[in-house]
């Protein structure tokens, strides 16, 4: 074969700097567990609150505008009030990881001293 004929290689292409390449990525954090099922949970009872308003109201026999009214108050009621336990819920974990994280540097930090101090008195 001769060099005309050979396959031809792509130039490697290098990152620019202050880019951030694709294969370095950082992790996405996510929320604890029990916020994911609360917030699912809480959907699914906005939508079976604004579902069932609803087919009660179709089967009671009310005009479509009452149906549309009654539903949209009690998904807007419904959600509100998750809304504020939900809300309650995750400033409650914050707040107990954020003095979990003050405790363990606390706690570093003394150890860090103490490991300091005996390298002094060895010395």
């Amino acid at each position: 074969m001769s060099e005309s004929e050979a396959p031809k290689k792509k130039p490697e292409k290098k990152p620019r700097p202050g880019k951030a390449s694709k294969k370095a990525k950082v992790p996405r954090r996510r929320a604890p567990v029990l916020l994911e099922l609360a917030y699912t949970l809480f959907m699914l009872m906005v939508i079976g609150a604004g579902v069932s308003t609803a087919v009660l109201s179709l089967l009671a026999g009310a005009d479509i505008l009452m149906v549309v009214v009654r539903t949209g108050g009690a998904v807007l009621s419904v959600g509100f009030i998750l809304w504020v336990v939900y809300w309650l819920m995750a400033t409650s974990i914050i707040e107990v990881r954020r003095q979990q994280v003050i405790e363990e540097a606390a706690k570093q930090r003394a150890a860090s001293e103490k490991a300091q101090s005996t390298m002094e008195f060895e010395a």
